[in-house]
């Protein structure tokens, strides 16, 4: 923090003003982006976005768009933490580009740290595999039936589940 005053000069003689004003620099460096991370590929169509924290800054403007020059935006959003979790299911596959600054508001006047670097990050949730057997409702005596199901393209591996209830609290 600062003080500041303003003396008057004339022929070696001063008159110092009777006002002390402080005042404090503030670094408006930009946020670095955390997460996603940049180029990253994603699963889920709801991420959360997080950044680095600044000091002196109450808000972060937050935005997300589907092309590199923002001219499409999807979310412009102000929020008061270093991060946001997307309410709203972005689309599968797309690229979307995000940067956030900082915003300080005050009585007198609104400031905005510089933006952050632009990095981008790619949903692609894979598709959903169709059931194919045992069929619905179907009865068995086999005590080790065998599931099947169609083939997702973009899966790596499969992990089934069996429930003895239709909201799988009981796996």
């Amino acid at each position: 923090k600062h003080i500041w005053w303003v003396r008057a000069v004339n022929n070696f003689q001063y008159k110092p003003s009777k006002d002390r004003f402080g005042f404090q620099l503030v670094d408006i460096s930009a946020p670095i982006l955390a997460e996603p991370e940049d180029q990253s590929i994603i699963c889920d169509g709801l991420p959360m976005m997080s950044w680095s924290s600044l000091n002196c800054f109450n808000k972060y403007k937050l935005i997300i768009a589907d092309d590199e020059g923002f001219t499409n935006i999807i979310i412009d959003t102000l929020v008061s933490e270093s991060s946001y979790t997307v309410l709203q299911s972005l689309s599968s596959p797309q690229t979307y580009y995000w940067k956030v600054s900082g915003v300080m508001e005050s009585l007198l006047k609104t400031v905005y740290s510089d933006e952050s670097d632009v990095y981008s990050f790619t949903i692609d949730i894979p598709s959903a595999p169709k059931l194919i057997s045992p069929i619905m409702e179907a009865e068995t005596v086999n005590s080790k039936p065998v599931f099947s199901w169609t083939e997702v393209d973009e899966a790596d591996e499969y992990i089934l589940e069996i429930s003895s209830d239709s909201d799988f609290t009981s796996i």
